[in-house]
């Protein structure tokens, strides 16, 4: 969190790349220092080059926007994360489950689409109403929960600066503004969603629109504060791993996305 905050606000970087190198080069640079200093830290510097490396993606530029109806076609292009989430909230452990993620924009639409990998018959869900899931981390949403999951169930979705977006298994459907006093449902319903089973899992395509103006600054060149997340049962997975308390609705417990 420390090296990409400071790192964000120090300079804009041009693309992910020079973003990642800069990120690596300066962990090495300040492990080197600390072990002239006497204090070992080559664990911590190679348990943190994956993590440095993946704290960022590229979204793409649509030309052609994809049929809403849960099966991703070409259209989508190739997947701009594919792998396996963290387990919430470590910081270091991976998921069990592989998870592809899609971002892209097109005609002042945000467009996300997962396609989440596990046994077909272990993928529970029956919430398809709107704004009806629970978002729960302490007491309640109204209250301030901050890691948006259900207590049970399937679950996928985003967090950007200001917004939140989640689709159960079952197609039900909760956004809000998300502030780091929590969620409020109701103040936005900017959200397309449809899922679909699979043989391998299950798929779900989701599209944003937002205020003009306020989609311009969360698709800018460079934008600290995306996070996406995954909920299988009762277990929970970022791309961005943060500590209780600290969900992405604070940019620096999220990733970077550098925009088209």
């Amino acid at each position: 969190d420390r090296f990409l905050h400071q790192a964000t606000r120090e300079r804009k970087f041009a693309s992910r790349q020079e973003l990642t190198d800069y990120l690596l080069n300066r962990l090495q640079t300040v492990g080197q220092n600390l072990n002239l200093k006497g204090t070992p830290c080559q664990q911590a510097v190679v348990l943190m080059k994956p993590l440095l490396a993946s704290l960022s993606l590229d979204a793409a530029m649509l030309s052609v926007e994809p049929v809403l109806d849960g099966e991703i076609e070409p259209a989508w292009g190739q997947p701009q994360f594919s792998g396996k989430f963290y387990l919430y909230p470590c910081e270091n452990v991976p998921g069990e489950e592989k998870t592809e993620l899609w971002l892209a924009v097109s005609q002042g639409k945000i467009y996300v689409a997962f396609h989440c990998y596990q046994n077909p018959a272990s993928v529970q869900n029956n919430l398809s109403q709107r704004d009806a899931v629970p978002l729960t981390e302490k007491g309640t949403v109204d209250l301030g929960g901050f890691f948006p999951y259900l207590s049970s169930g399937d679950a996928v979705g985003l967090t950007l600066p200001g917004y939140i977006a989640v689709v159960t298994s079952a197609g039900g459907i909760f956004d809000g503004r998300a502030s780091a006093f929590g969620y409020r449902p109701g103040d936005w319903n900017g959200t397309q969603a449809r899922v679909k089973k699979t043989a391998d899992g299950w798929c779900a395509e989701l599209v944003l629109e937002l205020p003009e103006k306020e989609f311009k600054v969360v698709t800018e060149k460079m934008v600290n504060g995306y996070n996406f997340f995954r909920v299988v049962g009762n277990r929970r997975f970022a791309w961005i791993p943060a500590s209780p308390n600290l969900w992405s609705v604070s940019p620096r417990t999220a990733g970077i996305v550098f925009f088209p």
